[in-house]
């Protein structure tokens, strides 16, 4: 996760990304965090302060092949007020997915430029996980930019089990925190 515009082209990253690898990592996944105003926003937007630059992210995707690992592209959605983005509710809904799906879109598309493995098409956003036909839409939608595989992370199993396009997709992600002890 990178929280400044050039945070992935700092060396930082590059030091970042070896690290994952002498930890056995195969896959690194690069997420650049987009945010809505508060929970009923309809609007998502880049943040100039803090949401990384495009040219950043293919810069980190650049070194994770360097050396020698698979990339994923996984976007955030991080709200301003605080709410968890598994907690949203957008006052208008169709809005919110036309936003969501100019931002899908274009990381679609940034991620077949940056030779990624995966796409996940959204992180933990179980709110709105129950629009099963919109994520189909969504889904179709970054094939059209994407020729990887593309997943939905899921918060965790109780929120994979609701996921109704599962069959759309080529992975299940699940996003659990457990604890180690």
């Amino acid at each position: 996760t990178a929280f400044l515009p050039d945070a992935y082209s700092d060396p930082k990253a590059a030091e970042a990304i070896a690290t994952a690898k002498r930890a056995g990592t195969d896959l690194v996944a690069l997420t650049p965090t987009y945010y809505m105003a508060n929970a009923d926003s309809s609007e998502i937007t880049a943040d100039p302060a803090k949401t990384p630059t495009d040219a950043s992210i293919l810069d980190a995707a650049a070194e994770a092949h360097a050396q020698g690992l698979r990339v994923a592209i996984k976007p955030h959605v991080d709200v301003l007020d605080g709410t968890f983005r598994g907690e949203i509710r957008p006052a208008d809904r169709a809005a919110w997915f036309a936003s969501y799906g100019d931002l899908v879109d274009r990381l679609s598309a940034l991620a077949q430029r940056a030779d990624a493995d995966v796409f996940v098409v959204g992180t933990e956003l179980t709110s709105m996980a129950t629009d099963a036909d919109a994520w189909r839409d969504l889904i179709s939608r970054a094939r059209k930019n994407f020729g990887g595989a593309i997943t939905f992370a899921a918060n965790w199993p109780e929120g994979a089990a609701a996921i109704a396009f599962w069959d759309r997709l080529d992975y299940i992600g699940i996003d659990a925190y457990m604890p180690l002890q």
